[in-house]
């Protein structure tokens, strides 16, 4: 069976089920906050995509899309939609924030599928 059919078939999980390392789960989620993260002032280039994403318990989490793959969610993730996401990496954030309480952060990959 080809993998992204396989993925259909593994159960959507809450955001407080999510454990450290890369899940091959999947979360349904809607994207509260999208931004661009620049590094320093002016118009400098994107470095990260980042958000805040939020599943139906409303449980939040932390999100990271690295410059490398900024031609993929610039134009595709956007406030409000609905996305299901696959094949991700869980980490502790090295800088917590105030946006969410959720400890961790998601980062997105190459291999994630949403």
């Amino acid at each position: 069976m080809p993998p992204l059919q396989r993925q259909a078939q593994v159960p959507f999980i809450p955001l407080s089920d999510l454990h450290l390392g890369h899940e091959i789960r999947r979360v349904r989620v809607r994207a509260s906050r999208v931004w661009q993260h620049r590094d320093g002032p002016g118009d400098r280039e994107i470095q990260e995509l980042r958000m805040v994403l939020v599943d139906d318990t409303g449980d939040s989490i932390y999100v990271v899309l690295p410059c490398r793959l900024l031609y993929f969610g610039v134009d595709v993730i956007q406030e409000t939609k609905i996305y299901d996401l696959a094949m991700f990496e869980v980490s502790d954030q090295q800088q917590p924030t105030k946006l969410v309480e959720n400890p961790y952060v998601l980062r997105l990959e190459e291999f994630t599928v949403i």
